[in-house]
């Protein structure tokens, strides 16, 4: 019965995978489940087209006198006044081949409402065999191996799982530029965004506009999905903050199927809470209004650094570090110049390597960004580090054609399962005394010698624009914000080795940075890029404000519709029956802890 709450939110936005087939003969006399309403604006901006298409009590009254469709009229209706009525649920999630599992006439019913918009989830290597998804297809299956590790044929998967149904919102593609927009004291430009919008799309859109927005690095990352309701760290953060912190207004459908406005005066707190505070967990987001800024020029630097070249040392291990903790003790005084950088250091077979693969200078020329890096290269020249890749400085006047050349056209590998992933947000206080900053580059040095992967940024995004929202405090604290993996292990691995993997990046590597850091004195890490097994990942991921979110989950979904791995309220469940992999999955049936339905 619990499937019931995915029926009202489905049918609110007309478009989802579950597992069914295209409607039979008998239901096509059904009429699709859906009106146009009358309303065209909302938080005083247009409504997309596809949003003026809803539910209403009307259809739903319309479906419960029709001869076919009322067999499933519970399962659409709103909640009575959307309150909870109490009900005698199983302590486990409805699942493929229960008695309470939608026969497939109940499917074909719900297909024939949604106009044929149920799409048949089918596993993506599926052409690459003969299966009882159709025969072996050479053609396509050499389309899905060559393209497996580019981003248009993967999502992340934090929020799919087995007998889940899921909601597809990539075709959400609207980008609407309002120039004059006014809404609850803010005059200026904005963006209405839709939910397919990737950053890559609302980027070019900005520059079209001659205009910047908020966005991160990753060019195939859903900007309104996971990006700006995980926080959204983006190399504008000296300037502007967070990414969350530009929304205006989201436009939602909850988990009792009513589309709503959230905002600073419509649902404040699932406003709030939809700002930093995890995304797939309080409803779906159909659009967000974001702010906008002004354009801005960027100089960016690249350089590679090593204490070799061609494999023969030519400066001391020592004078090596020696260089790295200048450029370490720098970071306040480049955050403070609004700066943001990205770069590896690697310990390969003993030769260290400082990989800086884009030092992104907002608002400053070659010149002042010499003049702002001069110490840490003074650094380099009288240590004698070569360069192994030569200085590289570019200017550019406007922003995006600065993040094309830096990270724009990199195609992010996916796909691969070859180690597990790990991140931590450094605060600022391990700069504000020697103590501190010893303790911090003990750590550092300690990480690099062990030749652990090391990827680290320096940015500092604080909250300029004031703004109170979900966003972790950790972020509020961060200097730096460091991503780092376990040891490589094969694709084809046993459970066994994962197992080992999860624990190495848990246990050996990030757990010194997390005694140096703990989220008491405002560490922390980042959820949208966090490891699945994290161990505190209520405090780290959520930092202070994780309490307050609990209550709004509860408030607006409490019938816990909506989950995720280490998103709010997950610790309430846990999955069971899936296949031993030594690192958590999503592979089986999800049930309460403890077997109580909390209603």
């Amino acid at each position: 019965m619990a499937l019931r709450h995915w029926f009202w939110v489905v049918f609110a936005l007309l478009s989802c995978l579950c597992p069914t087939a295209s409607a039979q003969p008998s239901t096509s006399a059904i009429s699709p489940a859906r009106t146009t309403v009358p309303e065209a604006v909302a938080a005083n901006g247009p409504l997309l087209e596809s949003e003026r298409i809803q539910l209403t009590d009307a259809i739903v009254d319309r479906i419960k006198n029709d001869s076919v469709a009322s067999s499933i009229a519970d399962l659409v209706a709103f909640e009575h006044n959307g309150t909870t009525v109490k009900r005698n649920f199983t302590n486990c999630k409805t699942f493929p081949g229960d008695v309470l599992w939608p026969s497939q006439s109940e499917w074909d019913i719900f297909n024939a409402l949604l106009d044929d918009g149920l799409i048949l989830t089918v596993p993506v290597t599926s052409p690459c065999y003969d299966s009882k998804w159709g025969p072996k297809d050479v053609a396509k299956c050499n389309h899905v191996v060559s393209d497996f590790t580019k981003y248009a044929i993967h999502y992340l998967g934090k929020s799919t799982g087995a007998g889940s149904v899921a909601i597809w919102t990539h075709n959400i593609k609207d980008i609407i530029f309002l120039p004059e927009y006014e809404f609850e004291g803010y005059s200026g430009k904005a963006f209405k965004v839709g939910a397919g919008v990737t950053l890559t799309e609302i980027y070019h859109a900005a520059s079209a506009h001659g205009v910047t927005v908020l966005g991160g690095i990753c060019p195939s990352v859903g900007y309104t999905g996971g990006y700006l309701q995980g926080g959204g760290h983006t190399p504008l953060s000296g300037l502007h903050g967070m990414g969350s912190d530009a929304v205006l207004a989201y436009q939602v459908v909850t988990a009792d199927g009513r589309y709503v406005t959230a905002s600073k005066t419509f649902h404040p707190d699932l406003f709030w809470a939809l700002r930093g505070g995890g995304p797939g967990t309080y409803g779906i987001v159909t659009s967000a209004i974001v702010k906008v800024y002004p354009e801005t020029d960027v100089t960016l630097s690249t350089y590679v650094l090593g204490n070799s070249t061609d494999g023969t040392q030519l400066v001391s291990r020592s004078d090596f570090f020696k260089a790295l903790r200048v450029l370490w003790e720098s970071f306040p005084t480049w955050t403070d110049a609004n700066t943001y950088s990205f770069f590896f250091v690697f310990n390969t077979n003993g030769q260290l390597t400082l990989d800086m693969r884009n030092f992104f200078a907002v608002g400053h020329t070659p010149e002042s960004y010499t003049a702002l890096t001069k110490r840490f290269f003074d650094a380099v020249k009288e240590y004698g580090l070569p360069f192994q890749k030569p200085l590289n400085n570019t200017y550019y006047p406007t922003f995006l054609p600065a993040y094309m050349d830096a990270w724009g056209k990199n195609n992010f590998p996916l796909g691969l399962a070859t180690s597990f992933p790990g991140n931590r947000l450094i605060p600022k206080s391990m700069w504000n005394n020697s103590d501190n900053l010893e303790v911090l580059w003990k750590t550092v040095v300690t990480h690099v010698e062990a030749g652990r992967h090391f990827g680290i940024y320096h940015q500092a995004p604080g909250n300029p624009q004031n703004v109170d929202n979900a966003v972790s405090s950790a972020w509020r604290n961060a200097q730096s914000f460091f991503i780092t993996k376990s040891t490589n292990f094969a694709e084809n691995a046993s459970a066994e080795v994962m197992a080992e993997a999860n624990r190495e990046v848990n246990k050996d590597i990030l757990q010194p940075w997390r005694d140096i850091t703990p989220a008491s004195e405002g560490g922390g890490s980042y959820l949208n890029e966090a490891n699945v097994d994290e161990p505190n990942w209520k405090e780290d991921l959520y930092g202070d404000k994780y309490a307050r979110l609990v209550e709004i989950k509860r408030k607006y979904d409490p019938w816990s519709v909506f989950y995720a791995t280490t998103a709010i309220g997950s610790d309430e469940w846990e999955i069971r029956g899936a296949p031993i992999k030594g690192v958590t999955t999503q592979n089986g049936r999800l049930c309460r802890i403890g077997g109580h339905e909390r209603i």
